[in-house]
Parts: structure tokens; C-alpha cells; sequence
């Protein structure tokens, strides 16, 4: 058998009001890094007024929901110039991107973003920690090895090491009560989307198979209740979203985050557009062998293979729906003439890029009928 290698996350303290670990870095030079959605709220204020009072801290920045180049260039200096020996990022996975990128010019002083982007980052001297605080459940990026950055082209830059990863991360569900549902719906998508993913890719250790596997029922038997309030299956989320960002970092995404790059294009959130594609892209890949497990702990037992995958399927379809998520662009309107006309274009960058080869090998007529299913859904095609 193939030796395969787990990376498993930092040490993780989570409960309600977990924030409060923060304490233990009073003698620290602490840098902020706050996602602008909550720079007004009260859990911020708290952090800053009450828990870091008698520390010395200075807020970086904040973070917006697609972080830049252009956006973290007035911030390289600063951060610099401040020297902390603690980032603390608190908000999404922007944040999170964000303060990864801030830790390796914080940590280098001479690097640019040319040496960033080539990648890998290696030989970090370790004199600044990352601390994450995530507030949404979604990305999972307050674990993984990787962070997202819009170059100045417009395009994403996607930077890899395990060098950038968090040192600690704090899940505190006191942070999850006031989650609007839509945040809730499309975040706990994304959590699905990256374990369904995930689950297809390899290689794929069976510790990573086994984690994903869990997540993708967590999310099903949970997403829902969250969505309408309940507590207890939001802490569920917190950690799926967690344990999911821990197996991508041990796999990778799958065929449906390989064809989402039109999503910042048409300014579509991304959470819900990973949510629509997932769809398309299981029932593209059935049957698959790490998807009957799933359907069987959620009860679905009589049939193949492929009939408890298609029941699996069907769920899906009913959790969306009654979390108010639409099927497809059309449903949640995206125009045809934005997105049809590009369908093309689209496939030559995916050839191009060629990442989603690690999960399968799709044709191009494979694609050209995926991209129109993303749009009108199965009933149109």
C-alpha cells in the first residue's frame, strides 16, 4: 500500500465564549486582522475593549469579502512596521486569506508578491503565530494550507505551503448566534461541496476518506435546523466547516470549485454558486465509491450502488429547497446573455489551469453540457 501523509490542523479550542483564550497572549505584540462585516459589532468591541485592553494590539486592517492585491498593498507596510508577534485574524475566509498572506511579508521583510505567488513558500523563521477566529462556517480556511488572492489581472492566485498555516485556532460558537440564514445556506454548501469534493479526488488516505465522509453527513443531518436557528446544529456546522477545510488540506476540491471561476466574474457568492455546481457535478460522477457510505448513514440501504447515490442526490435537492437555495443560475437569475456566450472561453481556461485532472478527465462535450446544466439545471438541457 501507497504510504500516504495526513497534516493534521493546530491545536483547536472551541466552546461557547472560547474567544476568551485570547488571554492567554496578553505579553504579546498582537496585530488585528477583522473581517469588515463585523467591525461594528459587539463581539469586536468586546475584543478589543475587554480582552485586549491590557495588551498591546493594533488593527491591521479590515478585510473585505474578495481580498486583493491592491487591497493588501497598504497593508504590507504597516504590519511591517508594527512587527507583531501574533496575528489575530477574525471573520471569513478572507480574513483568514488575508492574514496568511500578512504573515509571510510580516515574517520576510525583503519578499514581494512575485515571490508569493511563484510559490512553494518555504523557510518561514517562525517569529509571528497565526491565530484564527472564524466567525462564519464555511471556508474551512482557518485550517488549510492554502490562501486565494485576486491578482491585479483580476484573476485568482492561489498560494500553497504548510508554512502559512494557522498555529492555533479558537472556534466559539457565541460568534454563530446571529448568523443571517442565507450566510448560514450558502457557507454550509460550501462546507458540503468541499468534502463531496474532496472525496473524489486522490490520492485520498483513508483518514482523510473517513473525515470527509462524516462531514457530508454532518452537513445533511444538520445544515437545515442551522439554517433555521438552532443552536446546537450550528456548533455542528462550526466544527463540519473545520473538518472540512482539514480534509481539502489532505486532498484537494473537487470538480466543482475547478469550474467556478465564473463566480467572481459575475459577482456571484461563492458559497452558493460551489452549492449549485455540486449538484451537477455528483450526478456527473455517479456512482462514485465514497458516496454510498454517505447515503447509507442517512438511511438510504434498498438498491445498488448507484440507486442509494441517486436517493443521496434527491436529499440534496430537498435540503437545498428548504434552505431557499435555487437549483441553478438561472433560478437565482444570472442573465444568459452574461454567462452562455462565455461557456467556451470558460472550458479553454479550465484545459488551461487543468487542476480539475486530479478528480476525472471530463470531454469537452463533458463540460460544454455541465456549464448548461450549472445554468438551466437538468429539466432544460
Amino acid at each position: 500500500m501507497e504510504a500516504l501523509m495526513y497534516l493534521s490542523a493546530a491545536e483547536v479550542v472551541m466552546g461557547y465564549d472560547a474567544i476568551t483564550e485570547l488571554d492567554r497572549y496578553r505579553d504579546k505584540r498582537i496585530g488585528l486582522v477583522v473581517d469588515e462585516g463585523i467591525a461594528g459589532l459587539p463581539c469586536f468591541r468586546r475584543v478589543c475593549e475587554e480582552l485586549l485592553k491590557d495588551c498591546r494590539f493594533e488593527i491591521i486592517g479590515y478585510v473585505g469579502r474578495e481580498p486583493s492585491m491592491a487591497q493588501i498593498d497598504p497593508l504590507i507596510p504597516k504590519i511591517r512596521a508594527y512587527d507583531p508577534d501574533l496575528i489575530v485574524a477574525l471573520g471569513g475566509g478572507a480574513t483568514m486569506d488575508t492574514a496568511k498572506v500578512l504573515r509571510v511579508f510580516c515574517e520576510k521583510p525583503d519578499c514581494d508578491w512575485a515571490y508569493i505567488a511563484k510559490g512553494p513558500i518555504e523557510g518561514l523563521p517562525g517569529k509571528t503565530e497565526l491565530i484564527a477566529v472564524p466567525t462564519t462556517s464555511g471556508t474551512g480556511s482557518e485550517c488549510t494550507a492554502c490562501a486565494i488572492i485576486t491578482d491585479y489581472e483580476d484573476k485568482k492566485t492561489v498560494i500553497l505551503s504548510k508554512e502559512i498555516c494557522a498555529s492555533g485556532i479558537i472556534l466559539d460558537f457565541e460568534l454563530l448566534k446571529t448568523q443571517p440564514g442565507k450566510v448560514v445556506a450558502y457557507s454550509g454548501l460550501d462546507v458540503l461541496a468541499h468534502v463531496m469534493g474532496a472525496l473524489s479526488c486522490r490520492p485520498l488516505s483513508p483518514l482523510a476518506r473517513s473525515n470527509g465522509i462524516q462531514v457530508a453527513v454532518t452537513v445533511l443531518k444538520n445544515l437545515e435546523k442551522s439554517y433555521r436557528g438552532d443552536l446546537k446544529a450550528r456548533e455542528q456546522m462550526h466544527i463540519a466547516a473545520f473538518k472540512a477545510g482539514e480534509t481539502i488540506k489532505n486532498a484537494s476540491c473537487g470538480l466543482d470549485h475547478n469550474l467556478d471561476r465564473f463566480a467572481k466574474e459575475l459577482k456571484l457568492p461563492h458559497g452558493l454558486v460551489s452549492g449549485i455546481l455540486l449538484l451537477y457535478t455528483t450526478k456527473y460522477l455517479l456512482p462514485h465509491e465514497n458516496y454510498t457510505e454517505i447515503a447509507e448513514q442517512l438511511g438510504f440501504m434498498e438498491g445498488t450502488e448507484r440507486k442509494k447515490q441517486e436517493r443521496l442526490l434527491e436529499a440534496m435537492i430537498e435540503l437545498y429547497r428548504a434552505i431557499k437555495v435555487p437549483l441553478c443560475l438561472k433560478e437565482f437569475g444570472v442573465k444568459e446573455e452574461d454567462y452562455l456566450p462565455q461557456i467556451e472561453r470558460y472550458i479553454e481556461e479550465d484545459k488551461a489551469v487543468g487542476t480539475m485532472y486530479q478528480v476525472t478527465n471530463p470531454t469537452d462535450e463533458d463540460l460544454r453540457r455541465l456549464y448548461r446544466e450549472f445554468y438551466y439545471g437538468w429539466e432544460e438541457v
